[in-house]
């Protein structure tokens, strides 16, 4: 699967982002904080995600703008799996992932703290598909 980031698999729309909000569940797990909601509607990219860093933690744009990036590489370098398992099961999720600390993480930091996130994603889509719900 190519490591790709597509303007369709980029959470924009503004009813699903409010709903996510509201609705969604949601865990936080150094350096991220993860909000997630399975989707109804099976058309389009089988996740949806946007990033956020917080301004009042980084006050210059260009600090803002540099970790939304390494999160950005971090998630497209190593989405696969959960792309995958959701293709399989025909799933739909929206996702946003909001940076916590308030100083600059490598993108080494940012890039384990993502895989870490996105295994507890699966994990949590996975409990909530079970009969159970456990």
């Amino acid at each position: 699967m190519p490591h790709t980031f597509r303007k369709a698999e980029r959470l924009h729309s503004r009813t699903t982002i409010t709903q996510l909000f509201e609705q969604g569940s949601g865990w936080g797990k150094y350096p991220f904080r993860v909000v997630w909601m399975l989707l109804t509607e099976l058309k389009g990219a089988p996740v949806e995600v946007m990033m956020s860093v917080s301004k009042k933690k980084f006050k210059r744009a260009n600090k803002r703008n540099l970790l939304r990036r390494r999160m950005k590489e971090a998630w497209r370098l190593n989405n696969s799996p959960l792309k995958l398992f959701l293709e399989e099961n025909h799933l739909r999720v929206a996702c946003a992932i909001i940076y916590l600390p308030s100083e600059e993480l490598t993108y080494s930091d940012i890039e384990k703290g993502m895989k870490k996130n996105m295994e507890r994603l699966m994990d949590e889509i996975k409990a909530a598909l079970s009969p159970t719900g456990v």
